[in-house]
């Protein structure tokens, strides 16, 4: 239910409301739901990005890689587009 609600907060530009969804999702999240968790810290990770909190970021990226290393590929392509998003802000 979180997830859900943040993507649609992501695509509104409603960040810390998408970022306090995927906080709260992570403290719900099951030990054993790897993928899943893994997920939610990619993109908590891009929204902090999107923030201007590399540092913050860099820490979810590493926690999500350190759950599923199968998600590299998918996080460096989802760091490039908001790289890119980053860019086009005046």
């Amino acid at each position: 239910m979180f997830v859900n609600r943040r993507l649609l907060k992501d695509t509104r530009g409603e960040l810390d409301r998408a970022l306090a969804d995927y906080d709260q999702a992570i403290q719900l999240q099951s030990p054993t739901a790897t993928i899943y968790t893994a997920t939610i810290y990619m993109n908590r990770g891009l929204v902090k990005l999107l923030q201007g909190r590399a540092a913050e970021a860099q820490e979810d990226f590493a926690q999500c890689l350190a759950l599923d290393q199968k998600l590299k590929p998918s996080l460096g392509q989802r760091i490039e587009q908001a790289k890119q998003l980053l860019a086009l802000k005046p």
